[in-house]
C-alpha cells in the first residue's frame, strides 16, 4: 500500500480533494473536540476494508492541515486520493466506503472526466496496478482540459502549474514504492519516459557512488577489510551496474564513467590487500578482486592499470605453481654434484628431474628462456656425468683392459641409452647441438668397437669428450664445477622472475 494513499492528509481530514476549506476547518473542529475528550471519530473516507486503518490524534490532523496549505502541496496529495465532483463520483465513492472497489471502479469507469480518471487512478494504486494507474494518470495529466479542470477544483481557477510539473510531481510518489528501471517500462509519454530514464540512471549510480564511498572509507593497511570491503563492492553493485549498462549502453559516457570509479575501487581494495596480506592464498584473493575490476573497467587508461596489476599477481601465481619444482631441481643438482659419476646416477637425476620440469613447461610454455635455461642445466649435467665415465673408461692406461674385458662396451652401450632420455629434454640451440655432436661420438665409438675383433685394440681411436658451453677445449671437464655454476645460474633465474 503506497504510503501517501493510507495517510493522505485529505483522509486523515476526512474529505474529499475538491472539499471546501469550510469543510476541512468543519472535520477538522469536529475531530479536535472528540479526541480531547478521548472519544474516536471516523468519516466515510476510511474506506474500512480497502485502506488500513487510520488512528487520528490532535497531533496527526493539525499536521494534516498544514500539509495542504500550500497549492503544490495540495495538489500533490490530491493526486493521490478521491475527487467528488458529480453524482457518479457521488456513487462510486459510495461503494468504496462500503468496502465494494469492484463496483466502485466500474462506475468509475462509466464515463471519462478528470474526476473519474483520477479516482480510477487511485483505486487502481490501492491494488498494485500501476499500468492501470499510470493510463489514468497520463490521460489526467497531458489532457489540457482535464488537467485545467483538476487543478481548479483542488486549488481554485487561479492555480498555475505546467503539464511536465504536474506529471513529475505524480512520478517523483510514485517512484518511492516502484523501481524506476521497473516504471519505466510502464509509462508511455515520451516526455514521462524521458523523466522517469533519467531518474532510472540516477538510482543505480547513486547505489554503486554510495558503496564506492564505504569501502574508500576503509583503512587501507588493513588487508583483512580491504578484502571485506572489496568483494561487498562487487556484490552490492553488480546488479546495479548491470542495470545501467542496460538503461543507457556500454558506450554512454555515465556508464564509462561509473564502471571506471567503481573498476578502480576494486583494484585499489586488492592492491591494499594483497600489500599487507600475509595469507598463504593472498595471490588468489588478490587477483579475484583485480581480475573483476578489469572485466568492468571501460575507459583504456583504466584497462590498462587493471591489466598491469592483474598480470603482475598472474605471474606470481604461475611462480608459486612451480615454486617448489625449482627447488626440487636446484635440491638434485646438488645433490649430483657430490655423488660418485654413474651413467645409472645421471639417468636418474634426469628422470627425477623430468616432473618438475613438466610443471615449468605448462605455467611458462616451451619456448620461454627461462623454461628452457633450467632444462638444458638438467641435460647439461646429466651429459657432463655420462660423458664423464665414457672417458674415464677409455682412459690410456686400462683402455685395453676394459676393452678385452668388454667394460668399454657396456659403458658405451649404458651411455647411448642414457643419451635417448636426456635427449627427450627440451635445450637451447646451443645445448641441443653440444648433446647431438656427443651422441654422434658416442654413435661412432660403438661403430669402432664393432671393429675390435678383426684389428685389435691398437685400432681403436676413442677420444669422446664433453665439451662445455664455456670451453670448448677441455677434454676432461670438471664437470661438478660446472654443476654449481647452473645451480647459481637457475637460482638467478628464479629470483629475476619473482622480481
Amino acid at each position: 500500500m503506497i504510503d501517501i494513499i493510507s495517510n493522505n492528509p485529505f483522509r486523515v481530514l476526512g474529505v474529499w480533494t475538491n472539499a471546501k476549506q469550510a469543510d476541512i476547518v468543519k472535520n477538522f473542529s469536529r475531530m479536535k473536540a472528540y479526541l480531547n475528550v478521548g472519544k474516536a471519530v471516523d468519516f466515510p473516507t476510511d474506506m474500512q476494508g480497502i485502506l488500513p486503518s487510520i488512528s487520528r490524534t490532535v497531533e496527526l490532523a493539525q499536521a494534516a492541515q498544514a500539509a495542504i496549505n500550500l497549492p503544490n502541496d495540495k495538489i500533490r496529495y490530491a493526486l493521490f486520493w478521491f475527487c467528488n465532483a458529480d453524482a457518479v463520483d457521488s456513487t462510486g465513492l459510495n461503494n468504496l466506503a462500503y468496502g465494494d472497489a469492484e463496483k466502485a471502479q466500474s462506475i468509475f469507469a462509466r464515463r471519462e472526466s478528470f474526476s473519474s480518471l483520477v479516482n480510477q487512478a487511485v483505486l487502481s494504486l490501492i491494488k498494485s496496478d500501476y499500468q492501470a494507474a499510470n493510463y489514468s494518470y497520463s490521460q489526467l495529466v497531458h489532457n489540457y482540459t482535464y488537467r485545467g479542470q483538476f487543478c481548479a477544483s483542488v486549488c481554485g481557477e487561479t492555480f498555475q502549474i505546467s503539464e511536465d510539473e504536474l506529471s513529475h510531481l505524480f512520478l517523483d510518489e510514485l517512484l518511492k514504492e516502484v523501481k524506476a528501471s521497473t516504471l519505466l517500462g510502464i509509462v508511455t509519454n515520451n516526455n514521462d519516459k524521458s523523466y522517469v530514464r533519467e531518474r532510472a540512471v540516477q538510482e543505480p549510480i547513486s547505489i554503486i557512488n554510495r558503496e564506492i564511498t564505504k569501502a574508500k572509507n576503509v583503512a587501507a593497511s588493513d588487508a583483512s577489510a580491504s578484502l571485506r570491503a572489496g568483494s561487498a563492492l562487487i556484490r552490492n553493485t553488480r546488479s546495479a551496474l548491470s542495470t545501467l549498462r542496460s538503461l543507457v549502453g556500454a558506450s554512454d559516457i555515465q556508464y564509462q564513467s561509473t564502471a571506471d570509479n567503481l573498476a578502480k575501487q576494486i583494484l585499489q581494495c586488492g592492491i591494499n590487500y594483497y600489500n599487507n596480506s600475509d595469507d598463504d592464498n593472498d595471490v588468489d584473493n588478490g587477483l579475484e578482486l583485480q581480475e573483476y575490476a578489469l572485466s568492468i573497467a571501460a575507459g583504456q587508461m583504466t584497462k590498462d592499470r587493471c591489466q598491469k596489476n592483474v598480470d603482475v599477481l598472474r605471474k606470481k601465481k604461475s611462480q608459486a605453481a612451480f615454486a617448489k619444482d625449482i627447488e626440487a631441481i636446484v635440491s638434485e643438482l646438488k645433490s649430483l654434484q657430490s655423488a660418485y659419476p654413474s651413467i645409472s646416477r645421471a639417468t636418474s637425476f634426469v628422470n627425477t628431474c623430468k616432473p618438475h620440469l613438466a610443471v615449468i613447461k605448462s605455467n611458462l610454455g616451451s619456448t620461454n628462456d627461462e623454461y628452457l635455461t633450467i632444462s638444458s642445466a638438467v641435460a647439461n649435467n646429466a651429459l657432463g656425468m655420462v660423458i664423464s665415465v665414457v672417458n674415464s673408461a677409455q682412459s690410456s692406461s686400462n683402455l685395453a683392459v676394459n676393452i678385452s674385458n668388454g667394460t668399454l662396451a657396456s659403458t658405451i652401450n649404458s651411455a647411448i641409452t642414457a643419451m635417448s632420455v636426456i635427449g627427450s629434454l627440451d635445450m637451447t640451440s646451443t645445448e641441443r647441438s653440444h648433446f647431438n655432436q656427443n651422441n654422434s661420438t658416442l654413435s661412432n665409438l660403438k661403430s669402432q668397437l664393432s671393429s675390435l675383433s678383426s684389428y685389435g685394440s691398437s685400432s681403436y681411436g676413442g677420444g669422446a669428450t664433453y665439451r662445455s658451453p664455456s670451453s670448448s677445449s677441455s677434454d676432461d671437464t670438471n664437470w661438478g664445477c660446472i654443476i654449481q655454476i647452473i645451480i647459481g645460474v637457475i637460482i638467478a633465474i628464479f629470483a629475476a622472475i619473482n622480481r
